[in-house]
């Protein structure tokens, strides 16, 4: 068995890791890190598979970064973050 997230799993744990925010605050901002992380460490793996041809690290980061596996799970945490601030903004309100 390979070492590999799917698409589907990553989205998975994006949702969790935002549901968590909502609910835990500490148990949510460790599951955010954590999935933080890991597309850290997806990043450099797919920099590092496409380091032996001639293109630019900065196209190969661009390239990492628009990966769906990448993407996907970045924009539902985005959305349920975003989702979370204004949970609280209009519970607690500015003071």
């Amino acid at each position: 068995m390979g070492r590999n997230f799917d698409l589907s799993t990553l989205n998975a744990m994006a949702v969790c890791a935002g549901l968590a925010l909502l609910t835990r605050v500490s148990t949510g901002a460790g599951l955010l890190i954590a999935m933080g992380l890991l597309i850290l460490v997806l990043i450099a793996q797919f920099v590092a598979a496409e380091s032996g041809e001639r293109k630019t690290a900065v196209w190969r980061l661009t390239h990492a970064l628009i990966q769906p596996r990448v993407l996907f799970p970045l924009g539902i945490l985005a959305v349920l973050i975003a989702a979370t601030g204004t949970v609280n903004y209009f519970r607690w309100g500015i003071q």
